[in-house]
């Protein structure tokens, strides 16, 4: 019952969440997973380690595929090389078994967190926030 409830929360947060939000919702996001990724491995819970990959690995996609060149320059140019290179170290260490290019992934996610809720904070400093498009909190739900 417990677990219902807080993915309803969850899922409402997604939907009213702005475009900024749901960037940092997929961060957290795939923190979370690497962690649980790098626990189950120590654990010898293969099966549930591949899980949190796989989701950590889709939530980058996610990220990467959002990115809009046209508007974000030199940023989302940027952000393209680091969201591929986050891919494959992921890939890399899950291949070799070697957690240290998930501490790596982990520590990078932050911080672009980080970066992302210091310009989260500052824009949306006394402004409302606008309403995101369908498709992308549909994504975002998937996701979290």
């Amino acid at each position: 019952m417990y677990q219902q409830k807080f993915g309803a929360y969850q899922r409402s947060d997604v939907l009213t969440a702005d475009p900024m939000a749901l960037v940092l919702i997929c961060y957290n996001a795939a923190i979370s997973n690497l962690k649980i990724a790098k626990a189950r491995y120590l654990d010898k819970q293969y099966e549930a380690k591949a899980i949190a990959i796989n989701k950590a690995l889709d939530i980058i996609s996610e990220l990467l595929s959002g990115l809009n060149f046209e508007k974000g320059g030199d940023i989302a140019k940027n952000l393209d090389a680091i969201y591929r290179y986050l891919l494959n170290r992921i890939s890399q260490g899950d291949v070799t078994q070697d957690l240290s290019p998930l501490d790596e992934a982990i520590t990078i996610l932050e911080k672009l967190r980080e970066a992302w809720n210091t310009i989260n904070s500052s824009k949306n400093h006394g402004k409302t926030t606008q309403p995101v498009p369908q498709h992308s909190r549909l994504q975002a739900m998937r996701m979290a």
